[in-house]
């Protein structure tokens, strides 16, 4: 195995820092290499999206173009935008969020939603 670059992550060292993952998607139109974004829950109960680029090559994760801290708290899914926009889409109790490297965080409020299920 290759010795990890300074900004680069092993997966073995990946999957133990996001032992709270929520919900992730690769996301569509990243140039330079497959790239996933991660919504994880950290030991103090905030939720925070962090985006990878993938090097296959090297068996490595590298920060990827963009991350954003202390999301809604109730923040349970990420949706990726098609190319041309690309980004991903946040959703969670009380909003809906736009995220993109390129652009300035976009978020919509929305009336607390519930699903139930009857048997």
């Amino acid at each position: 195995m290759t010795k990890p670059t300074p900004h680069s992550i092993t997966p073995t060292l990946f999957i133990a820092q996001l032992l709270q993952v929520v919900d992730m998607c690769f996301l569509q139109g990243c140039p330079n290499a497959p790239t996933i974004a991660i919504l994880y829950e950290d030991p103090k109960h905030d939720r925070h999206l962090q985006t990878y680029e993938i090097n296959i090559s090297q068996r490595e994760f590298a920060a990827g173009p963009w991350s954003h801290k202390n999301l809604d708290a109730g923040a349970s899914k990420v949706v990726p935008v098609p190319a041309p926009l690309g980004g991903a889409l946040v959703v969670g109790e009380a909003s809906i969020c736009y995220f993109a490297s390129e652009q300035p965080m976009k978020s919509v409020p929305m009336k607390p939603t519930s699903i139930q299920v009857g048997c």
